[in-house]
């Protein structure tokens, strides 16, 4: 290559890297609109890794996930955020959104490698440009986000991988550490890089079996990598099964194998159609662009004769393995209900893929337009695109949807902290504030993030709302100020409660109406009588039907609850939550009509103390047959269980009555109930 040449290569490749960082990183605090739960988490594990002098929760050094609500399953952004907390000293959401978009600078990055050092494209620079256009990367990586450090990593991964095929083995070691890391990033992780890394062993075993010293030590040292992660999940054995319930894997929610399978096979198929990816899809207002598909229409045409080149070349080892790669990057989405969020590392593949079409294109085209002048126009399109959509996001972006609230775009965050908070503190200095978390996935983790005023509670009006006894009934106090979202002030309201509301300040939504509203009220003068007319009320039982594995439409009867359904006593999930609103016992009574014989019934409730009475009346050649059992739950784990054994019997019903031993009978409590596992004598 002529030295004029390399200039001009070397230009085009700053100016397309110039529109990566410019509509990557231009005002990251603005969009997308939303500071999340999810990224505010990760800043705190950093801060108190640091404060804890370099210790995780446990008291590790080196912890190998951080909890995260239910989960644990983030490790590497937690570290990555620990450089901008000593750096910058405090939590900050463009610092730490800085940092995440800092790594996934790696996809474009791994693109064009693999693109000009392995597929041997005359274009590859056009992948820096294709990886900047796609509106799921350009949404996902301007956030804090644990998505893009796993793609990130995972697009090192692929292209350390196609490099070792084409270049040097030695390359192997470099896709085993960014796989390694891609795992510790997000739970997807430890699916997609297991999976991809099987598939391309398998494809490329001659390989693999020529270079056996440098596959071997690659091997190894991915085994070495994902040794910590094997030993928590040995001392860690629920986890996985909390992940999958709380993802609504079918491997879990369905009854039987073929059912799992064709379930899987389903999501699959339904994630490697373009219509997924290149059609407008109702994804959550936090994870989609109004108006975008994932990776954008227009590029479909190229998407598609890339693949056909792909294939027409699939006897050479990098296009071969880039269909696996295609294959294995969106199975965690499988797995799981197919989010896009769990699907996001089929950017890599796609990425390479548009890259070849657009190599193809050219190529088709350089009979009548010169390659150099296809290929620019290409660039110029591509940058042209990102640029529209950077604009478009700033601009419009705060009022693409109308729903900022919990199931909306969780609003808020930088506006209410920031801003409100501080200045209504300031200026009513008396002031106690007590603030909503509903809004928002994780809501209290903000005041912690911000590092907000001892005089920030959180709160808001729910605890007035929900069910208060007039023997531990308390005025509110008169300095205190409940700070809810505008739409549910309509149930402070018509609760009867309260008196009027006395609105002291507003906080506005971007599309102008009212989002946060800083008000008092006070308890209405009869509220112990009304407090103790509703809570004869709470005493009512509850009717309703369930399905208990093939019997359909069983009548039952239970106590008031706050939390799930009957259902979720009955469907042989473990971490489905049925939770009583407050009595104590809580009751559920079955109605089986003489269905069934039962023999016996498994428990399986919260972690607190727990009595469990089970009461069976007999109908038809049992009538008259009352079987009563009773016994405290036995600790295992963070949950307690029982099994009740009896006679069997016809079932006319089945009564559980679950006490909880710590509070005295009769008063408040939500018991926590799991699963109700009844053992059948025959039909």
């Amino acid at each position: 290559m002529s030295t004029g040449r390399r200039l001009l290569v070397g230009g085009i490749v700053v100016l397309a890297a110039a529109v990566y960082v410019a509509t990557h990183f231009v005002r990251l605090e603005d969009f997308p609109i939303y500071y999340l739960f999810d990224e505010a988490v990760q800043v705190c594990h950093a801060r108190d890794y640091v404060e804890a002098g370099f210790r995780g929760p446990g008291g590790e050094r080196f912890p190998t996930f951080f909890p995260v609500a239910w989960d644990a399953s983030i490790c590497v952004s937690v570290y990555l955020q620990v450089v901008g907390v000593l750096v910058h000293g405090k939590s900050s959401i463009w610092v730490s959104r800085f940092i995440s978009a800092l790594v996934g600078c790696l996809l474009p990055l791994a693109v064009a490698w693999a693109a000009k050092g392995s597929l041997r494209l005359r274009w590859w620079w056009l992948g820096i440009l294709v990886a900047a256009a796609f509106p799921t990367w350009f949404l996902h990586s301007r956030t804090a986000l644990v998505v893009p450090f796993m793609v990130a990593f995972y697009a090192v991964m692929v292209a350390g991988y196609l490099a070792a095929l084409t270049s040097s083995p030695r390359w192997l070691y470099v896709g085993a550490l960014g796989g390694g890391l891609a795992f510790y990033s997000y739970a997807s992780g430890q699916v997609v890089v297991p999976v991809t890394a099987g598939l391309l062993v398998i494809v490329n075993s001659r390989f693999h079996l020529r270079h056996w010293r440098h596959s071997l030590g690659a091997g190894l040292l991915s085994a070495l990598l994902l040794l910590p992660a094997l030993l928590f999940r040995m001392n860690n054995p629920a986890l996985l099964r909390e992940q999958l319930s709380l993802t609504e894997s079918p491997l879990l929610k369905l009854p039987t194998w073929p059912a799992k399978l064709e379930a899987v096979a389903a999501s699959y198929g339904r994630l490697l159609s373009p219509a997924y990816w290149f059609f407008e899809q109702d994804t959550p207002p936090r994870h989609g662009m109004p108006g975008y598909a994932a990776l954008s229409l227009w590029l479909l045409p190229f998407f598609v004769l890339g693949l056909c080149w792909t294939l027409w070349r699939v006897r050479e080892a990098p296009f071969r393995s880039l269909l696996v790669v295609v294959l294995g990057a969106p199975v965690a989405g499988a797995l799981t209900a197919p989010e896009i969020w769990r699907v996001v590392p089929f950017v890599v593949p796609a990425a390479l893929v548009i890259t070849v079409g657009f190599e193809a294109a050219a190529r088709a085209l350089s009979r009548v337009v010169p390659s150099p002048v296809t290929a620019g126009a290409a660039a110029a399109v591509l940058s042209g695109y990102s640029i529209f959509m950077l604009d478009d996001a700033l601009r419009n972006g705060p009022t693409w949807t109308a729903d900022y609230g919990l199931y909306g775009t969780q609003w808020g965050a930088r506006q209410l902290y920031l801003g409100a908070i501080p200045r209504f503190l300031a200026a009513h200095p008396d002031a106690v504030l007590s603030v909503s978390p509903d809004w928002a996935n994780g809501g209290d983790i903000f005041p912690r993030f911000f590092g907000s005023s001892e005089r920030v509670q959180i709160g808001g009006i729910r605890d007035y709302l929900g069910p208060v006894h007039a023997r531990t009934w308390s005025p509110i106090p008169g300095n205190l100020v409940f700070v809810d979202l505008a739409s549910e002030l309509q149930d402070v309201r018509s609760s009867g409660r309260f008196t009027p509301i006395q609105v002291l300040d507003v906080l506005y939504q971007p599309d102008g109406l009212p989002g946060f509203v800083f008000y008092r009220v006070a308890w209405v003068p009869d509220i112990l009588e009304k407090l103790e007319k509703e809570e004869i009320q709470r005493r009512v039982p509850v009717p309703g039907t369930v399905r208990i594995g093939d019997l359909e439409n069983v009548p039952v009867l239970t106590s008031q609850y706050d939390n799930g359904s009957p259902q979720e006593a009955f469907d042989g999930d473990s971490m489905s939550l049925f939770r009583g609103m407050e009595a104590n016992p809580f009751v559920v009574e079955i109605s089986l009509a003489g269905r069934r014989r039962l023999r016996g019934l498994g428990v399986l409730c919260g972690p607190d103390e727990y009595r469990v009475r089970v009461t069976v009346v007999g109908t038809g050649p049992d009538a008259g047959r009352r079987e009563t059992t009773e016994a405290a739950l036995v600790r295992d784990g963070d949950r307690t269980i029982g099994q009740f054994t009896f006679a069997p019997l016809l079932v006319e019903t089945l009564r559980v009555e679950i006490l909880e031993s710590s509070v005295s009978p009769g008063d408040p409590t939500h018991v926590h109930l799991y699963e109700l596992t009844p053992e059948w004598a025959g039909p």
